[in-house]
């Protein structure tokens, strides 16, 4: 049988080397058994420690960890943040050294990347991965800050939530999840793992900030602002605050708009959770208000969102209704 000319070129090439990183990198990747009939993928984070998605770790205990010789090994949970879907996990792993990270900033639309995760095998799987936006600071729907927003173009095969996703040289860019973004896939840039996993291995859990209000965004008429004085064009309406919270023992109102704490202005929801990030915690910061039809600005020290069971902190005071939202901030 005659030999193909095929197969000697550049694209024979591309196919080598993602093989050749595949399985190199691969020995970082790690199976879990958390999620009954489900595979799930972490990453060795450094000796001793792996890192995940928060969505895939569905019990705190009897977890399995899977590593890539295939020896299985109990995990110890060290902590979680549903915010920006992270969880730790203290394992015996093997010897290996934290992956070296690509600065986000360098990266650029169209960078290529594979992304890895391990199936209910327990095998390596590997997908070629486009990163096809790069954003700035994004404020999640949980309340948790990822400092670039990464967008990725790549198949969420089962398994892949809370594996990671490397450059062609071989850097660590980010770990994917699906659970952020109901539009594509996306990954959680190196800086924003590094910092959550420091406060996880600290406290167990990511500090956020907390007011105790619900709320609404409404824009401000210029009536409004002509006779308050103020040169915002919306903030956020308080509808309703919890009782003993930071927000009732500053003298917040139902009724007040609120549009600015501390440094940060607030037009709404966003703004608001930007402005309670783990340092506001225990801080006394103005809380500018519009009150009556004039302003007024009143000290308000910040509490530490509570810990709900079950890793979701957002109750009653942080949800979607329909057109309203009700910020739990």
């Amino acid at each position: 049988m005659a030999k193909s000319s095929f197969g000697t070129g550049a694209f024979k090439s591309l196919s080598d080397e993602i093989i050749a990183l595949a399985e190199h990198l691969g020995k970082q990747v790690v199976a879990l058994d958390t999620r009954m009939g489900y595979p799930s993928s972490g990453t060795i984070w450094e000796e001793g420690y792996v890192v995940t998605a928060d969505h895939v770790v569905v019990r705190d205990e009897g977890i399995t960890v899977t590593l890539a010789n295939g020896s299985e090994k109990s995990a110890e949970l060290v902590g979680r943040d549903p915010s920006t879907d992270v969880a730790l996990l203290k394992v015996d792993t093997e010897k290996t050294g934290a992956p070296e990270s690509l600065d986000a900033a360098s990266l650029r639309p169209g960078t290529l990347g594979v992304a890895l995760s391990r199936n209910s095998e327990k095998s390596l799987n590997a997908s070629l991965a486009v990163v096809n936006a790069i954003g700035g600071e994004w404020h999640t729907d949980s309340g948790g800050t990822v400092e670039n927003y990464l967008r990725v173009d790549v198949p969420m095969y089962a398994g892949f939530s809370g594996g990671p996703l490397f450059d062609a040289g071989g850097l660590f860019i980010g770990m994917s999840t699906s659970r952020l973004s109901r539009q594509s896939a996306v990954a959680l840039p190196a800086v924003t793992l590094k910092r959550v996993v420091a406060e996880l291995k600290e406290r167990g859990h990511v500090r956020h900030g907390y007011l105790g209000i619900a709320s609404i965004p409404i824009a401000i008429s210029e009536a409004l602002r002509a006779k308050s004085g103020r040169q915002e064009a919306s903030g956020l309406m308080i509808l309703q605050i919890e009782t003993e919270s930071a927000g009732e023992k500053g003298g917040l109102l139902p009724g007040d708009i609120l549009v600015g704490l501390g440094d940060h202005p607030v037009g709404g929801p966003d703004e608001l959770q930007a402005s309670l990030g783990p340092e506001s915690v225990g801080k006394t910061v103005s809380a500018r208000l519009i009150r009556g039809g004039g302003s007024i600005e009143l000290p308000v020290t910040v509490a530490e969102r509570p810990q709900a069971r079950g890793g979701d902190w957002r109750g009653r005071w942080s949800h979607h209704h329909h057109h309203r939202r009700e910020s739990g901030e």
